[in-house]
C-alpha cells in the first residue's frame, strides 16, 4: 500500500482547482522557525499555555497562501477544514469519541499545509509564505510572554505555539493574554497547579500536585534507548527531592548506587539498554548483534581499549552478566549532579520576593 505525504496531498488539492497551470517549485530556503526559549530550573504553580491552531490561525488571519495560488483556493479549504474541525473538537467535548478521532486527523491535514509552503520540490510551495508564517508565529507568543512577565508570571519554557510559566493564578493571566491578542486568535489553559523540571531546550518533566508525574517531553530523560537509571530514576530522584526531601533523594541514590555495584538481576535491571542496531555500530556487532536487530544489552567490562558489550539472549543466567558497573555508576554520577544543579534553582511567582528570570 503507498500511502501519499502530507505535502503530496496538499499539492494534489492545488492542481486539481489548477488542472493544466504547473508552476516552478521554489527552491528550498532555510528560514527561522518558531520562537523556542527556556531557562533550566524547578518552577512551581507552574501552568501551560498553548495558541489554538496557530498557523492555521496566521495564515487565515494575514491571507498568507502560496503566490502561486492567485485564487487563494488553500485558504478556502483551510477556512472550511477549520470550521468543521470546531464542530467536531465541540462534539469531541461532549463525549463523543468518533468526532474526536475525525477532529484529530483534520489536525493534522490543517496543520500541514504550513509545512507544505517549504517543502521543495512541490510546484505550488512559496519559500516567502513559509518563513512570514513563522515570523507572524514568533510575535504571537513573544506577545503571550509580554503579557505574562507583566501580570507578575516567570516564563519557564517557550515552544512555538505554548508557554510554560509560574504564576498562582494562571486563568487571570489567561484572561489579559485574550485581551492583548490580535482578533481571530486564542489560548487554552492546558495544565495547571503543577512542577515543572526544566533542564534543557524541549526537554522537561512535569509532576502533578500530588508528586506524579504528568508529563515527560523531549528524549533526554526517557526512551527505550535509555537505561533505567536514567528514565525511571532520574524522574524519581527528582520527585523525592521536591516533594520528600534531599536526603530522601539521596539515600534513594546510595540505595540504586548500591544495586548496581552488587550486580545480579538486581543491578541489571537499571544498566539494561535496548536499542536497533546501526550499520555503524560496531560495537555490537562485535557482540554478535546483526544490523536492524533490536537488542537488549549491557556494557561490559574492558579488557582492552575497545568498548565491549553483551548481548541479552532468552535464557541466560541474569545473574553471571558481569557489566561494567564502574561505566554506569559514572554515569548515574554525572546525571544525578546535573540534575542537582537544576534542583538549586527554585522560581515561585506566588513567593515574596520571588525570583525573576531575565528577557527571554
Amino acid at each position: 500500500m503507498i500511502i501519499n505525504s502530507k505535502a503530496k496531498i496538499v499539492e494534489t488539492l492545488l492542481e486539481a482547482h489548477y488542472k493544466d497551470f504547473l508552476p516552478a517549485p521554489d527552491e528550498k530556503v532555510d528560514y527561522k522557525g518558531g520562537l523556542v526559549f527556556h531557562r533550566a530550573g524547578v518552577y512551581r504553580h507552574a501552568a501551560k499555555v498553548d495558541v489554538n491552531s496557530l498557523y492555521p490561525s496566521i495564515m487565515l488571519a494575514y491571507r498568507i497562501h502560496s503566490r502561486k495560488d492567485v485564487d487563494r483556493w488553500l485558504l478556502k479549504i483551510l477556512k472550511h477544514l477549520t470550521q468543521e474541525r470546531l464542530k467536531l473538537k465541540a462534539k469531541a467535548k461532549a463525549g463523543d469519541k468518533e468526532a474526536n478521532y475525525a477532529q484529530q486527523a483534520l489536525k493534522i491535514l490543517i496543520n500541514a499545509i504550513y509545512g507544505f509552503y517549504g517543502t521543495p520540490a512541490y510546484p505550488f510551495n512559496d519559500m516567502e509564505a513559509a518563513p512570514e508564517v513563522t515570523r507572524r508565529g514568533r510575535e504571537i507568543l513573544t506577545l503571550i510572554c509580554y503579557v505574562i512577565e507583566e501580570n507578575g508570571g516567570i516564563i519557564a519554557e517557550a515552544d512555538t505555539d505554548g508557554v510554560i510559566f509560574s504564576h498562582p493564578h494562571p486563568e487571570k493571566v489567561v484572561e489579559e493574554i485574550h485581551k492583548a491578542l490580535p482578533t481571530g486568535f486564542s489560548v487554552e489553559l492546558d495544565w495547571k497547579d503543577c512542577v515543572a523540571f526544566i533542564s534543557d531546550k524541549k526537554n522537561y518533566i512535569i509532576f502533578n500536585p500530588d508528586g506524579s508525574v504528568k508529563d515527560i517531553v523531549g528524549g533526554k530523560w526517557r526512551g527505550r534507548n535509555l537505561p533505567k537509571l536514567v528514565s525511571e530514576f532520574i524522574p524519581n530522584y527528582i520527585q523525592r527531592y521536591i516533594f520528600a526531601s534531599p536526603a530522601d533523594a539521596w539515600k534513594y541514590y546510595q540505595q540504586v548506587s548500591s544495586e548496581i555495584k552488587e550486580g545480579g538481576s538486581k543491578g541489571l535491571y537499571w544498566v539494561v539498554q535496548q536499542r536497533k542496531v546501526s550499520i555503524n555500530d560496531k560495537t555490537l556487532q562485535r557482540a554478535g548483534a546483526q544490523v536492524d536487530e533490536k537488542v537488549t544489552f549491557v556494557y561490559a567490562r574492558k579488557d582492552n581499549k575497545e568498548t565491549e558489550a553483551i548481548i541479552i539472549r532468552e535464557g541466560m543466567d541474569l545473574n553471571s552478566i558481569c557489566y561494567d558497573a564502574q561505566h554506569y555508576l559514572k554515569m548515574l554520577s554525572q546525571r544525578v549532579d546535573e540534575v542537582n544543579k537544576l534542583l538549586s534553582k527554585q522560581y515561585d511567582a506566588s513567593a515574596k520576593g520571588g525570583e525573576k528570570q531575565d528577557d527571554f
